[in-house]
């Protein structure tokens, strides 16, 4: 499986993975099988697309599951980041702040309109594989110098 390969390229086994919904479109027991072959730690936010049959069945497995939208602080490069993590870009409200980053997914390879410097589209879609912190601020910090 081509995602399964990319998953284990970039996300090893002490990472953590934020999965932003939209889990998959195969049936529950294959997807759980899918995402169970990824070592590293796993958070899912649930997407539009996420049953409540396969919620289910996931919290069988990963105890770390948020409906549409989670907070989550993360200490990087000595700096603390207020991660807000949701399936759609306007589920939280915007702060203005360059230590709190705003991430999203569902709209596979594209941006929202109006884009402020510290939200981006994370999906796999628009990258095309994972991507790490690092990655993120990187991107954040190039497109506000812009």
């Amino acid at each position: 499986n081509h995602f399964l390969f990319l998953f284990k390229k970039y996300v090893k086994k002490d990472d953590y993975l934020i999965n932003l919904g939209d889990l998959g479109m195969a049936a529950p027991a294959k997807l759980l099988d899918f995402y169970k072959q990824i070592e590293a730690i796993q958070i899912f936010v649930t997407g539009n697309h996420d049953s409540n049959g396969l919620i289910n069945k996931f919290l069988t497995e990963f105890p770390v599951i948020f409906k549409d939208k989670t907070v989550i602080e993360v200490k990087y490069n000595s700096k603390l980041y207020i991660i807000y993590a949701s399936h759609k870009p306007d589920a939280f409200e915007y702060i203005d702040d360059p230590n709190t980053l705003f991430l999203y997914g569902h709209l596979h390879e594209r941006e929202i309109e109006n884009k402020k410097w510290n939200q981006l589209n994370v999906g796999i879609d628009r990258f095309g594989r994972p991507i790490s912190l690092k990655e993120i601020i990187k991107i954040m910090k190039n497109e506000n110098n812009s």
